[in-house]
């Protein structure tokens, strides 16, 4: 049977009133995992990951692919115009296709890509790289180390098996992936971005607008976005209704740039302010 239909049918009857059934499940499902640690090096990788960096991981997969976000690079392109001293970070970059894309973008730019997933960045080091892009394990005084940025990417990161939470209708996101872990996250991108500088967020469980931080930051104007469709959650981590949600480029999938202060006031040079 494939992986997906299994594990579907053992969720269903985790929490079932029969005690024998569920010991049964359990112990399908402790095989299914044991097999598949040992046979699987991708998921071997993300259960070590997990084991080694609980507070810190976000999304688990890998998944990605080269120029997934078109719109969003050539907005933030046009953003910075000419500029020619960028420094760029790629924050869970996955297997590099990201940051080689940005290369095409910022041809000049300084780019550093971080990876939580080991595996992941053994796959990132050995592409082909110019001297100006490097990649980094995803620790937090490492890339505090290569801060100031002027433009960070978190691009499919901040969220937990987004696929599973919409096929499932997961009311809660509390036990899975806590705000506090989203909020902390962009509390250190807020503390390694210059004033002026693009928050780029795409394909979140949570509203950029909830964070902490966010009374520092404003949607990029008359940005071309990519449509983002994720299910989302509010601050308690419960499901947000598809009507409450507020438009895009407030909620969630937005280029924001980061004010000088708290009243709005945009820091960005004239030929900066959008495209």
């Amino acid at each position: 049977m494939d992986a997906t239909p299994l594990r579907r049918i053992l969720r269903s009857h985790r929490h079932s009133p029969n005690r024998a059934l569920r010991s049964m499940v359990s112990a399908v499902d402790g095989a299914h995992r044991f097999a598949r640690f040992v046979s699987d090096h991708e998921y071997r990788s993300i259960v070590l990951t997990k084991l080694t960096a609980p507070e810190r991981l976000h999304q688990t997969t890998a998944l990605t692919w080269p120029d997934r976000y078109p719109r969003i690079f050539a907005a933030c392109r046009r953003y910075f115009g000419e500029s020619e001293e960028l420094r760029i970070l790629s924050f869970g970059c996955s297997t590099g296709e990201e940051v080689l894309t940005l290369r095409r973008y910022f041809p000049r730019a300084v780019i550093t890509g971080a990876e939580i997933n080991r595996r992941s960045l053994d796959v990132c080091r050995s592409r082909p790289a110019d001297a100006k892009i490097s990649f980094v394990y995803s620790d937090r005084a490492v890339i505090a180390g290569r801060a100031p940025f002027d433009a960070i990417f978190c691009m499919a990161v901040l969220q937990r098996t987004p696929h599973a939470v919409q096929a499932d209708r997961t009311v809660s996101l509390r036990r899975i992936y806590p705000f506090d872990r989203f909020d902390r996250q962009l509390a250190d991108f807020d503390a390694w971005l210059k004033p002026g500088g693009l928050l780029v967020i795409h394909h979140t469980q949570y509203r950029v607008s909830d964070a902490s931080v966010a009374a520092r930051y404003a949607p990029l104007a008359d940005a071309d976005q990519e449509d983002d469709r994720s299910t989302l959650f509010d601050r308690d981590g419960e499901r947000v209704d598809a009507d409450a949600r507020a438009p895009v480029g407030v909620r969630c999938g937005s280029i924001y740039v980061k004010q000088s202060n708290a009243t709005g006031t945009d820091p960005a040079p004239a030929h900066m302010r959008g495209p």
